[in-house]
């Protein structure tokens, strides 16, 4: 019987910190794009379940920006507890910057 392994991101996804991992293209760039917010989100908990969230230095700044509108904003608040704290401590810095913007509208 094979070895089964869960992880909170597609296999699309899983494919994208793989080939980060082996060619170095950064995420979230033409070679390796992140489609959206939920997107940026999985991979932030997959890189942080497989312990190399220090080796993809850019998807902190990668998950703040594709926080589009207060729903993202809320699903990032709601994962951020079970990420690594690299993120949480990049969210907190830049967090409070993005969601002033989207209330301010409305």
């Amino acid at each position: 019987k094979s070895p089964q392994v869960s992880l909170p991101c597609s296999v699309e996804e899983f494919g994208l910190l793989v080939q980060r991992l082996y060619t170095g293209d950064a995420l979230g760039t033409r070679a390796l794009p992140v489609k959206d917010c939920a997107s940026a989100v999985r991979l932030a908990a997959a890189a942080g379940m497989l312990l190399i969230d220090e080796n993809v230095p850019e998807l902190s700044d990668l998950l703040a920006e594709h926080v589009k509108d207060p729903q993202d904003v809320e699903l990032v608040d709601v994962a951020m507890p079970s990420l690594p704290n690299t993120f949480q401590l990049h969210w907190k810095k830049v967090g409070s910057a993005v969601m002033p913007t989207f209330f301010q509208c409305n």
